[in-house]
Formats: C-alpha cells, structure tokens, sequence
C-alpha cells in the first residue's frame, strides 16, 4: 500500500511540472465510461490489471469484459494497459492526461544472469531491470528464450509487480509486468532451471516485447540495452535416445533404402511403461524433417508415436539399437494405407484357440479381396485390425453403405456396412465357439481346466512388464467330447489348488460373469459367487481350511465347558 501510494504522489508531481497552459486547453476525448474495468466489478481497481498480465503471460485465454481492456486504444491489450490502469487508480482520473510535450522516454538495461557451476543439477539466475532513469519503468513484457534440451524451468519467482509463465511456448519462458515507475535497478523475477544431463551449454536470451516507461497517460517505449545469459551443464546421462519414424513403403516391417523420414509425427516418451515408473519426467517432441526426433534420457524409456487415420505400424513395437556407447536408436516404421476405410477390430479364435501364425483374413466385396490387415498372433488372445478399402483405394472395392464379408481362411465368419472413416468391433470365431475367461494373474504353474477327470481346456499365457496374466479357453463337447455341456461343472487347478469351479456356459464368458458354485471340497476352497478368490494369492485354500479347524476346535471347546457345567450342576 505504502508504494502504491508513493507512486501516486510521484505521478501528481509529474503532472504538477505540466506545461501551465494545458489547463486552458480543451479536455482531451474522454474515453467510454467503466474503460479499464476488465473484471466486470463496475470501478476499475488494481485487479484489473493483475487480469490483463495474466491475459499477456498467456496464463488466461480472456477477459471478463474484454471491450474495456485496450485503454489506450492501439487495438491491443497488453502491459501498456495494465500501467494505464494502475495510473487510473492511482490518480483518480478517467484517463490520466499526457504531459505536452512529452518528455524524453527513460532508459535502461535488461539482464539475465549465467551460471557456469556444472556440478550443480539446479541454477537460479536473476532478470533485473538496471539504471532505469526519470520517470521509471511502467510497463514489461519480457519472453526469455532457453535450450529445452539442456535445461528444464524449475521455478519462475516474479517480484510483485509482474506475473510469469514459465511454459508460454516451447523453449519460451514469459515475464509480464507493470507499475507507476521503477527506478534504478530493480530485479523482475528469479528464475531456476534444471539440468536434464545433457552436456551443453544453453543461451538464456532475453526479447522485451514490450518494454515502456511510466509516463503519465502515455507510456514511452524504452529501448534498453540487453546483457544476456547462459547455463552450461555436465554431461550426466547414461544414453541419449533418437527416435525415427519412417514410412515402409513396402510394408515389410524395415527400412530398406529410399524409405524416407516422416516429419511432423509427434512423439511421446512417457513417464511410466505400462506400470513400471522410470523416474524421469514425461517428454514429448515432433519429428524433424528427416523423421527423427532427439531424447535425453538416464533409464528406459517406453516409445509412443501418434496414430494417424489411413497409416498403420508395420511392427508391433520400436525396433531399438544401440549405435553408440550412451546412444540408442528407436526406428517406428508405418505405412499409408489409404483414405477411404472402415477399420474392424477384435479377436480371432480358430477352433477354440487364438488363431496362429499364418492365419489368413481378408474383406470381400463381390468377390474382390478389399482387406488389409494387421494380424496380431503373439498375444494371449490373438488381435487383429483389419482396414477395409473403398473403391477409391482400390478399384471393386467397398461403397459407402455396401456390405462386406469378413473371412477367416477363406471362410466367412462375420459381415460389416462399409462406413468410410468408421470402425467396428467383431470377434472372429471360425469353428465351435470355446468357453473362456481371462484375467488369471498368477506366478508358477500353468492351470489346468478339468470336467470332471477330463482335460477340458487350455492356458495361455501373457507376460507384460513382470505381470503373468492367463486366458483360460474351455472346450464344448464339439471340440473335446465330454467337455463342454450344459450342467457340466468346470474346475481350474493349479496342481492341487482348486482356483474356481463355475458352471459350463456356451459362448465366450468374461472373468467376471461366470455362474460359480458351492461343491463340498475336502481340503480346498471352491469361491462362491458371493465372494471372488484372489487367484494372485497362492495360499487363499491353506488359509480357509485354517480357518475352519480354529472354527471346529473352538466348537469342540465350547461344547467341552458345556458338558462340565452339565455334570456340576
């Protein structure tokens, strides 16, 4: 308060050395009323333009009333109006009334400091304002420019008259600021950056959008003179990670001469792979013209690339190579499919099992082949994706509205509208349909699926990142007689270790929706739907039979204290 104030007297005293004839001069236009209240309270007041440098540093997208912020009517909103609106304040005045003829603008210095302790993981460099002459420093919009690559913004620390934005654009830090005149030197904002391991140094390079001086009613541009800075970093990393995406012309799954770059894929390396944290943060980057895209990086690191309509990876994951000491290559290779398609995906079962390798699928229309598929055989259930082609890709093909059969083997087992953009979910099942359940997270033995005494059944297993995840198909009696029937109860074992006991049921089952059963099992634990067995621990049977011996011996010696009170009484 005590400088708001100090400001105000500073701004009256200014206004005091005005040329004494400009009282006798006709009042300038006034501008129209409530100009500056940006807040929409019905006064204008210092929060309006705490509202415009949060507008200017990009921390906001608008203003509530946003017709009142271009005070100075230069059809911009930016700093210069927020010192407007502090002169308003401060004076009282509708709009403050320039000094005629203006005095001479201020002048000054901008710097930035630099850090060359390479040891250190973080620096704190000051941005200051330096010598700033009569009548001071009003209004600031300053961008400083860094090498994402070697440093990280850690903390934008502004001083009270200004605002930061410490990610206004890529490799771009934003200061924004106003007030009724600094003087001398002054320090805007304390800014710390991070180290990401590169070895480097990075330039901190100052751009003053705006910078201006406090004059009454018209702000000045100052043209300061620039100290910049700089921060140089060790070289800590491990491995460095560049990563091409190429486009396979000929589908093949790899880069053979005159396969180009891609530019403008953007790439993701996460900050987990499925749920095994890396410790580093999250990094994004677009590729370059030659399709590549740089990383700095200290452990593994999971690669996702954009999916784009009409383009489909020719590999299931970034084939990686290790070309340098500390220096990894990931090649993501993708092909152009085209742009009329109705893309079908789900899972493919033959015979009751997923569909192997070699396994043929295809779109017919009218007899014509129309699919381009994308087969997945080496998963726990068998996926695919399946693009069929409109006419406009392939001549005979698919027609908005047309109908397309889906085959398996040259047999078909499924029919699609073709919708050109859309995409269908369709399991493809070619022979009797299993019974199935999925979701088996277990360590140590496969289980097995018994019907009574018979082997009705197969385990598959699917390991990801650590995780051992089963998918459990049982049999109908046209696939294994004797197995799969109404009635018939289905029991998973691990050896001796019942896991569940459900009733047969036709068709593919979720995990989650089998009709379980009470049986009486001697020494093991048969799950009620009530209740599911957590089939991740291995000792749910041991610790249930437990259970009920305390609970038969506890009986045994009530009904023991019962008898001995009987024959005393």
């Amino acid at each position: 308060m005590s400088r708001l104030l100090i400001a105000a007297l500073a701004a009256a005293m200014l206004l005091s050395f005005a040329p004494s004839t400009q009282a006798q001069e006709p009042t300038p236009t006034v501008p129209p009323p409530l100009l500056g209240d940006v807040d929409c309270s019905g006064r204008v007041h210092l929060s309006d333009s705490e509202f415009i440098l949060w507008l200017d540093a990009g921390l906001s997208d608008s203003l509530p009333c946003g017709d009142a912020g271009d005070v100075n009517n230069d059809g911009m909103i930016d700093t210069v109006d927020a010192a407007l609106i502090q002169q308003i304040y401060a004076l009282g005045t509708p709009f403050p009334t320039p000094p005629e003829p203006l005095p001479p603008p201020a002048s000054g210095e901008v710097a930035i400091g630099s850090s060359s302790d390479v040891a250190a993981s973080q620096r704190t460099v000051s941005l200051r304002a330096r010598s700033i002459t009569t009548p001071g420093l009003g209004a600031w919009t300053i961008d400083v420019e860094y090498d994402p690559v070697i440093v990280a913004v850690v903390r934008c620390s502004p001083n009270s008259e200004s605002v930061c934005n410490a990610n206004f654009a890529n490799r771009v830090l934003r200061l924004s600021g106003a007030w009724p005149g600094l003087e001398g030197d002054t320090e805007l904002a304390s800014l710390t950056f991070r180290c990401r391991g590169v070895g480097g140094v990075s330039d901190l390079t100052l751009n003053p959008r705006i910078f201006a001086d406090a004059t009454i009613g018209g702000p000045q541009p100052i043209n300061p003179t620039l100290t910049n800075g700089s921060i140089a970093c060790a070289d800590t990393l491990s491995r460095r990670l560049t990563v091409l995406v190429i486009h396979d012309l000929n589908g093949n799954g790899r880069r053979d001469p005159g396969e180009p770059g891609l530019a403008g894929w953007t790439v993701d390396l996460p900050d987990i792979c499925g749920k095994l944290g890396t410790g580093e943060e999250a990094q994004s980057g677009v590729t370059d013209g030659q399709g590549q895209v740089v990383f700095p990086t200290r452990t593994y690191r999971c690669v996702v690339v954009e999916s784009r309509f009409g383009w489909v990876f020719t590999t299931d994951r970034p084939q990686r190579t290790n070309i340098g000491p500390r220096e990894e290559e990931a090649l993501v290779l993708v092909r152009k499919i085209g742009q009329q398609l109705h893309v079908v995906t789900g899972r493919v079962i033959v015979d009751g099992l997923p569909a192997t390798d070699g396994t043929r699928i295809d779109a017919l229309v009218g007899g014509n082949s129309c699919g381009d598929v994308d087969f997945r055989p080496y998963t726990a259930v068998s996926s695919y994706m399946l693009h069929v082609l409109g006419e406009a890709d392939r001549p005979g093909c698919a027609s908005e509205g047309e109908s397309v059969v889906i085959t398996v083997g040259n047999v078909p087992v499924g029919e699609v509208t073709f919708a050109s953009g859309q995409s269908s979910r369709l399991d493809l099942i070619a022979g009797p349909v299993p019974m199935w359940f999925e979701g088996v997270g277990r360590l140590g033995p496969q289980p097995v699926v018994y019907v009574g005494s018979l082997v009705c059944g197969e385990a598959r297993l699917f390991q990801s990142f650590g995780f051992h995840t089963y998918t459990v198909y049982v049999f109908p009696d046209a696939l294994r007689p004797g197995c799969g029937a109404p009635g018939r109860i289905v029991t998973l074992r691990i050896e001796d270790e019942v896991l569940l006991q459900a009733v047969w049921q036709a068709g593919f089952v979720p995990f989650d929706e089998l009709q379980d059963v009470e049986l009486p099992i001697v020494g093991a634990f048969a799950p009620t739907s009530g209740s599911r067995f957590s089939l991740t621990d291995g000792g749910g049977a041991r610790i249930y039979a437990t259970a009920l011996a305390l609970l038969g011996l506890l009986l045994l010696s009530g009904g023991a204290v019962v008898l001995r009170r009987r024959r005393t009484g």
